[in-house]
C-alpha cells in the first residue's frame, strides 16, 4: 500500500497541508480522533505519512465541509459509514498513467474511463470525474477564499498600526524638532 507525504495527500485530496495538519493534529483533530492511520499522526519528530484511505478520508471530508457542514458533522457522518459509500480513488500519477493504455503523459489522470462508449459506464465515469473536478474547483475556491480573508486581516491590522505611527509622530515636539 502506497504511503503520500502531507504535500501529496494534500494534493491528492485537493486541501492544503496547514488544512491536513488542523485535521490530524490541529484543531479538528478531536473530531475525528481515531479515524486516520497511526501514521497520519505519529509521536513528535516522526515524519507524516499517509494511506490510500487517509487520502480518502480527507477527500471525504473535503467534499463534506465544502457542503456546508461542520467538522463534527462530517466525523459523525464517517463513524456513521457513509465513507464507505464514497466513491473516490486519488487520481493516477503520470508515472503510473504511463502502465495505463492511451493514458496521456505527464498529467494526473482522473479514474481510468471505459474505452468504449457503448458501454453505460462510461458516461457515469466521466459525470463521476466532472463532480470530482467541481469539488477540487470549489474547495480551491474556499481555500483561497479563507486565505483572502487572513490577508485582509492582515492588512486592516497593519493600517492601523501604520495610523497609530503617525499618530505618535504627529506629537508637538516632533513638529518643533523636524518641521513637520
Amino acid at each position: 500500500m502506497p504511503l503520500y507525504t502531507t504535500s501529496a495527500a494534500a494534493k491528492l485530496a485537493g486541501i492544503s497541508g496547514g488544512t491536513i495538519r488542523n485535521l490530524t493534529t490541529g484543531q479538528f483533530a478531536a473530531s475525528y480522533e481515531g479515524l486516520f492511520s497511526p501514521s497520519a499522526s505519529p509521536g513528535k519528530g516522526q515524519p507524516r505519512l499517509f494511506t490510500s484511505e487517509d487520502v480518502k478520508l480527507l477527500a471525504f471530508i473535503r467534499q463534506q465541509t465544502a457542503a456546508g457542514l461542520s467538522h463534527e458533522e462530517a466525523a459523525r457522518r464517517i463513524r456513521a459509514g457513509e465513507l464507505e459509500a464514497f466513491t473516490w480513488s486519488p487520481p493516477i500519477v503520470a508515472e503510473e498513467a504511463a502502465q495505463h493504455e492511451n493514458a496521456p503523459q505527464n498529467v494526473i489522470a482522473g479514474p481510468q474511463a471505459p474505452q468504449s462508449p457503448e458501454s453505460g459506464s462510461f458516461a457515469l465515469a466521466l459525470a463521476s470525474q466532472w463532480a470530482n473536478l467541481l469539488e477540487s474547483a470549489r474547495a480551491r475556491e474556499l481555500d483561497l477564499q479563507d486565505r483572502l480573508i487572513v490577508s485582509e486581516s492582515a492588512r486592516a491590522r497593519a493600517e492601523g498600526e501604520l495610523e497609530a505611527l503617525k499618530a505618535a509622530q504627529a506629537r508637538p515636539w516632533y513638529k518643533r524638532l523636524f518641521g513637520g
